[in-house]
């Protein structure tokens, strides 16, 4: 369903690498392994992404690394690609806020990320 979303399968899987594990700075040849996909193809798909803004690279000696950037939509693009692909996003908890002296409100809600 991603490959047809996103008009590419390669596209689909380093996305979907890239969400899974977003600590990770990537290189061609190891998105290559992981995602059994051919390098060349690859290669093309990380330089359309980069010129779309989704992701950024940094010369590391004679690697390009590549990473997500964040963007508006970023966390929701994660939890669609890895929902898509049977995985779970990380789930989202309710945390209290301590109340201000001399508030009458009860303590605002605020969901954050466990």
């Amino acid at each position: 369903m991603l490959d047809r979303l996103f008009g590419s399968k390669v596209r689909a899987a380093i996305l979907r690498q890239m969400f899974a594990d977003p600590e990770t700075n990537y290189y061609s040849r190891l998105l290559e392994r992981t995602t059994k996909m051919d390098h060349k193809a690859i290669w093309k798909e990380l330089n359309q992404l980069e010129r779309n803004g989704i992701i950024s690279s940094v010369q590391d000696g004679r690697l390009k690394r590549y990473q997500l950037n964040k963007f508006p939509g970023h966390q929701e693009l994660r939890d669609f690609i890895l929902i898509s692909t049977g995985e779970d996003p990380p789930r989202m908890k309710k945390k209290r806020q301590p109340q201000h002296r001399g508030s009458s409100k009860t303590g605002d809600e605020q969901l954050t990320l466990i």
